[in-house]
């Protein structure tokens, strides 16, 4: 996160490699970290443990998102409805409410596609793939 703050990607060399690597070493420390506190936050109570158990239910997804995210343009009609809307919204709310808002409904709409993709092609491909080759 940082080092691509530090390093924009296209404009400096040393994102894709510094900064890549900076960026694999804090997700190693981050697996490492969970894996040594397994129930870290599973009993927290109010905004902390409620951030902690959506973090955990997006987990299960993270993959789908992921996927969902690196489409969402490319699916028919949604370029036009996203230049549109940003056209309006511009003209409405001003410059940098409207790149907030995009980026928040972008988040939204990859997270809902990623739910959306696990339901309706992974979880039954899984099941599929359980009764053809149980464990």
């Amino acid at each position: 996160g940082a080092a691509a703050a530090i390093w924009p990607s296209g404009k400096s060399p040393y994102n894709e490699s510094i900064g890549l690597t900076i960026m694999y070493l804090c997700f190693a420390l981050v697996v490492l970290s969970a894996s040594l506190n397994p129930d870290f936050g599973a009993m927290r109570r109010g905004l902390f443990g409620g951030a902690l158990r959506a973090l955990a239910w997006m987990g299960v997804y993270s993959y789908t998102i992921y996927l969902a995210h690196a489409v969402l343009f490319g699916i028919p009609g949604v370029e036009s409805v996203h230049r549109a809307f940003l056209g309006h919204a511009l003209h409405v709310l001003g410059a940098a409410p409207t790149l907030w808002l995009d980026r928040l409904l972008f988040l939204a709409a990859s997270i809902a596609g990623g739910v959306l993709l696990s339901h309706a092609v992974e979880r039954p491909f899984l099941r599929m793939r359980e009764r053809v080759l149980p464990t």
